[in-house]
C-alpha cells in the first residue's frame, strides 16, 4: 500500500470548491507496484472530478506501519483501501 500527499485542480464545481481551485488530498492506494499506484492515484482523482494531479509526497505503508496504525487517524482509510483498493481524503479548507 502507498500513501500519497497530492494536489489537484477542480474540473467541475463541487462541495464548496470552484472550477480551477487547487485542493489537497491524501490518498491510500492498495497496490503492490509503485508506478501502478501513482497511476491509480491520478486515475481515481480524475474520476472524482479533479485534474492536473501533482504528487507532492509518497510513502510505502509497509506491514509494520499498517499494524501499528490500529489507533491512528490512518486506520479507517487503510481499512477502506484494503477493501476497495483505494481511499481518497480531501483536506478541508
Amino acid at each position: 500500500m502507498f500513501l500519497f500527499s497530492a494536489s489537484a485542480k477542480v474540473k467541475k464545481a463541487q462541495d464548496g470548491y470552484h472550477v480551477g481551485d487547487d485542493v489537497e488530498f491524501i490518498a491510500y492506494i492498495d497496490f503492490k507496484d509503485q508506478l501502478g499506484a501513482v497511476q491509480l492515484c491520478k486515475f481515481y482523482m480524475a474520476n472524482a472530478g479533479f485534474g492536473t494531479v501533482v504528487i507532492d509526497k509518497m510513502k510505502e505503508a509497509n506491514a509494520d506501519f499498517i499494524k501499528n496504525s490500529v489507533n491512528s487517524t490512518h486506520r479507517g482509510r487503510i481499512e477502506e483501501a484494503q477493501k476497495q483498493g483505494y481511499s481518497i481524503q480531501l483536506f478541508e479548507k
